[in-house]
C-alpha cells in the first residue's frame, strides 16, 4: 500500500518512488495500472498538496500584513517620537535663547552699576579732597585772621598804652 508504516510516497501515478526512513536511495518500481483506490489517494494528495499551499499562502500572507501593520504602528510611533523631540528641542533652543537674553541684559546692567559706583567712588574722593583742602584753608585762614587780630590788638594795646603815657 502507498501508506505502509516506515515508508514516504512521493509522486503521483503508478511510478512511486518511495523513501525508506532509514535514508537509502528512493527506489522507483513500476506498478500495475492505478486502482480506483489510488485515484481517491491521489486526489486526496492533491487536494491535501493543494490546501497546504492555499494555507501556507494565506498564512505567509497574513504574517505579511501583520508585519506591515506593525512597521506601519512603528513608523508612526517613530514619527510621533520625532515630532515630541523637534518640540521639546524647539522649546528648548526658545528658552535658551531667552536664558541667553537674559543674561545680556543682566550683564549689561552689572556693567552699568559698576560704572556708576566707579563713578561715584570718584566724585566722592574728589569731594572728600575738597572738603580736606577747605578744611585746610578755613584753619589756615582761622589762624591767619588770629595772627592778625593779635597783631593789632598788640598794636592797639601799644598805641593806647603810648597815648597813656
Amino acid at each position: 500500500t502507498p501508506f505502509s508504516r516506515g515508508q514516504d510516497t512521493v509522486g503521483v501515478g503508478h511510478m512511486a518512488a518511495h523513501r525508506t526512513p532509514a535514508g537509502q536511495a528512493p527506489s522507483v518500481s513500476m506498478a500495475s495500472p492505478p486502482s480506483p483506490m489510488d485515484d481517491n489517494v491521489v486526489k486526496l494528495e492533491h487536494t491535501m498538496e493543494t490546501l497546504c499551499h492555499t494555507m501556507r499562502r494565506e498564512l505567509l500572507g497574513e504574517f505579511a500584513s501583520v508585519k506591515e501593520r506593525l512597521l506601519a504602528k512603528h513608523n508612526a510611533k517613530l514619527d510621533e517620537l520625532a515630532k515630541s523631540h523637534a518640540r521639546e528641542l524647539f522649546g528648548l533652543n526658545h528658552e535658551l535663547n531667552e536664558c541667553r537674553d537674559l543674561l545680556s541684559t543682566y550683564e549689561q546692567c552689572v556693567a552699568e552699576k559698576d560704572q556708576i559706583i566707579s563713578n561715584l567712588s570718584g566724585a566722592l574722593g574728589r569731594e572728600r579732597n575738597k572738603t580736606t583742602q577747605y578744611r585746610q584753608f578755613l584753619a589756615w585762614k582761622a589762624e591767619l585772621d588770629n595772627k592778625k587780630r593779635e597783631h593789632f590788638t598788640g598794636t592797639m594795646a601799644d598805641r593806647y598804652h603810648q597815648h597813656v603815657l
